[in-house]
């Protein structure tokens, strides 16, 4: 009797299985490709929503998938034990895995259907070196570029962004030797840590390279604008001419820490920015001038300091340290103010807390100062 319930319980669950995967693969490649996925992505680039909210939406929008594909898995696990003759459940199963065997080819064999193919393409020209910038190249794309006498692809992918850049990574490279293209790789994660190899290559290549070379990273556009930074930081001769979507913190009402507020024109007040924010918003190439208020004297400010610095200066970002403490008196902080309207805009000041009581004083005094 026990035998036979176990049975019926890995029957049960195998057919179950099944039909999660029948309807999971399919329905995963179209989010992905034309889908909710994709328009998520693109809604909140286009409208500077943050990347912690734009995570938030694709966690809500997968969990509802997944709660969907349970509840059809187990109507189809019920109708398939209880309800259909055999005729019907061979055809369930025959559409069950001709459904995983093409989502599974087409992930497998055609990934950059993954990717959004409409972007512009952007230049960065020395007098020796050309960079330029696109979606990612399919193979049609490389014979193109090999045609154009470009010397290379130069990727950004990183094979800890999964699932589909490992993918893309490997296809990239078995195309690239078909065509007979040099493939370099650069491979750069997302947020501001763990990229210090990818740096010190970067700025290997604004000093050493001559001919064209065609710049790609994934459907976000935050790495290769931090790689066109670099790239001009390191060689003065580049022109940096862009037309890459870029995150502006102009149109943002709030990091994850707290509000935003504009101080006086392209000069703003942040919390403590995270990882992403700091690569997404600072990093890009936008701001001029960032100025952090945390205190280095400060045991629990002490170590962010000298992370900032470090990072600031690895990305060739002006940065200082002007520091806020809560004995400031009004005319020392009026002081931090008038060094903070001289310095090169757009200007990013940050607090650990944007909407703390020395925060809001410093607001009060910076923006009555002059009046």
């Amino acid at each position: 009797m026990e035998r036979d319930a176990l049975r019926f319980k890995f029957k049960h669950a195998l057919i179950f299985g099944v039909i999660f995967t029948a309807l999971g693969f399919p329905l995963g490649l179209l989010s992905l490709t034309v889908g909710p996925t994709r328009m998520i992505s693109n809604y909140c680039i286009s409208h500077e929503i943050s990347v912690e909210t734009e995570n938030i939406l694709q966690k809500v929008f997968l969990f509802l998938l997944a709660f969907f594909l349970i509840l059809a898995s187990l109507k189809g696990m019920d109708l398939f034990v209880n309800r259909f003759r055999a005729l019907h459940r061979t055809i369930l199963l025959v559409c069950c895995g001709v459904s995983i065997l093409a989502s599974a080819a087409i992930f497998t064999f055609k990934p950059e259907l993954l990717i959004e193919t409409d972007q512009r393409t952007t230049t960065e020209t020395s007098g020796e070196a050309e960079f330029h910038f696109g979606p990612y190249p399919d193979e049609a794309k490389l014979e193109k570029l090999k045609k154009q006498r470009y010397a290379g692809i130069i990727s950004l992918l990183n094979p800890m962004v999964v699932p589909a850049e490992p993918i893309l990574m490997k296809q990239e490279k078995e195309n690239t030797q078909k065509v007979g293209i040099e493939l370099i790789s650069v491979p750069m994660l997302p947020w501001i840590s763990e990229n210090d190899s990818s740096k010190i290559k970067i700025k290997e290549i604004a000093k050493t390279f001559k001919g064209k070379y065609y710049v790609h990273c994934y459907l976000g556009k935050d790495r290769a604008n931090v790689f066109k930074r670099l790239i001009s930081e390191a060689n003065t001769k580049i022109k940096v001419s862009s037309e890459l979507k870029v995150r502006s913190i102009a149109k943002k009402e709030r990091f994850e820490r707290g509000p935003l507020v504009l101080l006086e024109k392209d000069v703003y007040l942040a919390p403590y920015p995270t990882d992403e924010e700091f690569f997404a918003y600072l990093l890009n190439g936008q701001v001029k001038t960032v100025v952090s208020m945390l205190d280095p004297k400060n045991p629990d400010e002490k170590a962010r300091v000298e992370k900032d610095i470090w990072v600031m200066d690895s990305h060739h970002q002006s940065f200082l340290n002007y520091p806020l403490r809560e004995r400031d008196r009004d005319d020392q902080i009026r002081t931090l103010c008038k060094k903070i309207k001289a310095l090169p805009k757009p200007v990013v000041v940050y607090a650990y807390k944007s909407d703390s009581y020395m925060a809001k004083n410093f607001v009060k005094i910076y923006q009555n100062q002059g009046k």
